[in-house]
């Protein structure tokens, strides 16, 4: 079910993803194996979410859920593109709709993407992402580009 182009998977759809990573015998998603589908159908889910989901319901962590309880929570996590980018707008200080350079430096060392690096590596990282990202060439990134480079991969979410 995993389509790709390129090297880049693009996501699956909620039944795909279900299907992909449910037991075949009791047609059902562990715990654990929800967390994968979700991923595999372009969410970007943290443990805590399932965790939520899986009290809310009322579930020991031995328990499983069917498509239904599966679509319930992929919808009720929002839509990957709207979620990632009202993130990002907590980054963009002049709340013009880009992400210019120092922007993105720190949307990286909040991911992790700048861990242990010297400023010439962070400095060449950054200038890499503007130049695959920046289609106008205006030294900035549109939030729904870096959105787009997100959900494609290109950056870790």
């Amino acid at each position: 079910m995993e389509k790709t182009l390129k090297g880049i998977r693009a996501p699956s759809t909620i039944r795909e993803a279900f299907d992909e990573w449910k037991d075949k015998q009791s047609n059902c998603l562990t715990k654990s194996k929800t967390l994968n589908a979700l991923f595999e159908a372009g969410q970007n889910p943290i443990e805590r979410d399932i965790n939520m989901f899986w009290k809310k319901k009322g579930k020991s962590d031995t328990d499983t859920l069917g498509f239904e309880e599966f679509e319930e929570l992929f919808i009720q996590l929002g839509n990957p593109r709207d979620v990632i980018r009202n993130a990002l707008k907590h980054f963009d200080a002049n709340e013009n709709g880009k992400i210019d350079s120092d922007e993105l430096r720190e949307i990286l060392k909040a991911a992790g993407e700048l861990e242990n690096t010297s400023q010439v590596t962070e400095d060449s990282y950054v200038a890499l992402i503007l130049s695959i990202g920046d289609r106008n060439k205006n030294h900035e990134l549109e939030i729904d580009e870096l959105v787009t480079m997100i959900q494609d991969g290109l950056i870790k979410r």
